[in-house]
This record gives structure tokens, sequence and C-alpha cells, in this order.
């Protein structure tokens, strides 16, 4: 198929569409206008219903566009941390970074273990000092 079929084809389509839309509007119309004149109050509930639904449809993209920026950023902050650990361990080399690691993950062992401590009144510390 050439662009000039597929064109001829698109726009037959269309003025199809277009008379199906004004033959459902001259029917409907009037019928649909009455409709509402004689029963105000279903319009009204028809038209806080359309509202609630674009209102809930706008809330749930911007939930999923919040969800998305939340992921993004976690997983950006888990690629940073190891691309530092990669470039740590390039600059120091294996043996100071295994240290290093140890160190820190020591230091937090004993915070963790610390700040547990203090809410438990009379516990004993173990061999180490660290619980």
């Amino acid at each position: 198929m050439d662009a000039s079929t597929v064109m001829d084809t698109l726009l037959t389509v269309m003025g199809y569409a277009q008379t199906a839309v004004r033959e459902t509007t001259r029917i409907a119309g009037p019928r649909l206008y009455a409709l509402s004149q004689s029963h105000p109050d279903l319009t009204s509930i028809f038209m806080l219903l359309a509202i609630l639904w674009v209102s809930m449809s706008i809330l749930t993209r911007a939930g999923r566009f919040m969800y998305s920026t939340v992921v993004s950023t976690i997983k950006m902050a888990i690629f940073s941390a190891v691309v530092a650990f990669v470039w740590a361990i390039v600059q120091k080399g294996h043996g100071l970074t295994r240290e290093d690691v140890m160190e820190i993950l020591q230091t937090a062992y004993g915070q963790i273990i610390g700040s547990v401590q203090q809410f438990i009144p009379g516990q004993k510390k173990g061999p180490l000092g660290l619980w």
C-alpha cells in the first residue's frame, strides 16, 4: 500500500465517523435534552459522577508518576552506592577496602546494639562489649 491509498482510506473512515456522530446527535440530541430538563436531579448526579471519574483518573496518573519517581530515586541511590564501592576498590585496593567496610559494619553494629540496650534496663553486656 502506498501513501495515497492509506490517506484515501483514512479520509473515508473519518467521513463515515463524522456522519455517524452527526446522525446520532440529530436523533438522540433532542431526547437527551428533554430528559435532562425533565429530571434535573439525575442530570446533576450524572455530572457529579463524570467529574468524580475525571478526578480519579487524574489522581491515578499522579500517583503512578510519584511512584515511578520514588522507585527511580531508589534505583539511582543503589546504583550510585555500587559505583562508589567499585571506585573505592579501584582506588584503595581490595585489602584496604575490606578493612574499611568491616570497620563501618562494626561501628554500625555497635550503634544498633547500643541503641537497643538503652531500652533494656539491667541487660548485661557480652564478652566483646557489643551486646
